[in-house]
């Protein structure tokens, strides 16, 4: 088997589950396994990620995809970012991962900016460090016995057998850590956390070879680190300056493409956005700005959990092409509060305009318009913090609801903007490997690399239509709880 006959192995550890991809030297993605990785949402604002079965998962199923192609060229992976774990020097994991999801350092965070006026959000990964460092004997555990990152970081771990101790910088951007000036661990920060910098993983590249997955057949590099998101950019092909793309799964996702150039040096800029590494090569660092949104899909999966209203998130589409409209029922999706724009973690999800005839397709529209009206609140966040103005401009749409018909269409008459469906229904992992295709030296760049990254389909706006009754209620949602309504970043 030549060089050229060999596959890209790529690792998508996502909110719940793994997945193993192969890709071809001619940019042919095919899932060939996937796994659950066990999750648990608990009250007071926690979740963990049991991650005590993760390296056998990784090394059963990416030891068998190799054998039974022969070889692969490289390894690639993407991750769900911010997400971090503790373990020892044997990549054993000395307790559960806290997820991204997991907000319980907010008041942490409100006392840090107090007494120190450092800036975190709970949804970083820095105070998830402290609370797993106080969770252990600080004593018993020397610095020379184990050590701290997020997933992709415990993934190239486990892979080289512990000799790769990195995380890349579209993944270390969202941990808090980062010095915006330096893209080096900032001290003030490591100090005011009580976190020794020895215990951090080293910062690499995103797209280059950076380690060696020793433990798999052959050794293949690692030539890729992405964050999910960033990942998904370049899926989508997304490399250009202005480019938009949002990713609708359990919450949702805004990025835009800034450049190569950092804009905003603080947390939040004006809009509510925060400044991410896009990607990093040996070249140069891509930046981009994020809005976020904490809740999307996971509306749908109360409808049909807790509410029983549909079977599956599916059954929405149909239910609500039944009806013209909502009837005047409202629905303001806030389950874990609010992000961008408004940056509210005491407000509440509401559920509106319910009369004597409102029907099970009328609520659950409701429900939709009301994902697709938190869409358009990141979107035009996103925009505005990059001074976009241009209303021609197409949002590229990922994420488990791009399948999802009436959601789309109501995205694209409230942004009044078309939707570029993607191509790829993996963009996360399809854009890890095209990364990965360009470490190796397949591709030259990006550029020539995304050449045929063109959408699956595209919806164009039907109609204009308002906003206004919804973000009335919105003002509703906000500030229910006061004590957390005043958090702010």
């Amino acid at each position: 088997m030549t060089s050229r006959d060999k596959k890209i192995l790529i690792i998508d550890l996502g909110s719940s589950s793994i997945r193993f991809f192969t890709m071809d030297q001619n940019a042919v993605m095919t899932l060939v396994a996937t796994d659950r990785l066990p999750t648990e949402k608990l009250r007071g604002n926690i979740a963990t990620i049991d991650v005590s079965l993760l390296p056998e998962m990784l090394l059963n199923h990416a030891s068998a995809i190799i054998k039974s192609i022969g070889s692969v060229a490289a390894v690639a992976i993407t991750n769900q970012r911010a997400s971090t774990v503790i373990y020892d020097k044997t990549q054993r994991p000395l307790g559960k991962a806290i997820s991204w999801q997991d907000f319980r350092t907010i008041g942490r965070c409100m006392t840090l900016a107090a007494s120190h006026d450092i800036h975190l959000a709970p949804n970083h990964s820095a105070t998830k460090i402290e609370v797993l460092l106080d969770m252990f004997d600080k004593e018993r555990l020397k610095c020379d016995s184990y050590r701290v990152g997020t997933l992709d970081n415990y993934v190239a771990s486990v892979l080289s057998k512990g000799k790769s101790h990195i995380t890349d910088m579209s993944n270390a951007s969202l941990t808090g850590l980062i010095d915006r000036d330096t893209l080096q661990y900032d001290g003030n920060i490591l100090k005011a956390l009580n976190i020794p910098k020895d215990i951090l993983p080293d910062l690499v590249n995103s797209i280059d070879v950076v380690g060696y997955a020793s433990l798999l057949p052959d050794s293949p590099p690692i030539a890729t680190i992405l964050g999910d998101q960033q990942a998904s950019m370049i899926g989508q092909g997304c490399i250009e300056k202005s480019m938009i793309k949002a990713t609708f799964g359990t919450g949702a996702m805004v990025d835009v493409n800034t450049g190569n150039a950092s804009r905003n040096k603080s947390l939040l800029g004006p809009y509510g956005c925060t400044e991410i590494v896009a990607y990093k090569t040996p070249e140069s660092c891509h930046y981009g700005v994020e809005a976020i949104g904490l809740s999307a899909g996971s509306a749908l999966d109360w409808l049909c959990g807790d509410l029983g209203l549909i079977k599956n998130p599916a059954e929405s589409d149909t239910l609500a092409a039944n009806v013209q409209d909502s009837g005047g029922v409202c629905f303001v999706p806030a389950q874990q509060g609010l992000g961008t724009p408004v940056w509210d973690f005491g407000a509440k999800a509401i559920l509106t305009g319910i009369g004597p005839a409102t029907t099970k397709s009328e609520i659950v529209r409701a429900v939709l318009e009301g994902i697709a009206n938190i869409g358009v609140d990141l979107i035009e966040a996103a925009l505005g913090e990059c001074a976009i103005t241009d209303r021609s401009l197409a949002v590229n749409v990922d994420g488990g609801m791009s399948t999802n018909d009436t959601f789309l269409q109501l995205l694209a008459d409230l942004t009044f903007r078309p939707i570029h469906v993607a191509g790829h229904s993996e963009a996360t992992a399809y854009g890890a490997g095209l990364a990965a295709l360009v470490a190796i030296g397949h591709y030259k760049n990006l550029k020539e690399a995304t050449t045929n990254c063109r959408p699956g389909r595209i919806i164009n706006p039907l109609k204009k239509l308002d906003r206004q009754r919804w973000l009335e209620a919105r003002s509703r949602a906000e500030k229910n709880v006061p004590a957390l309504s005043a958090i702010k970043f």
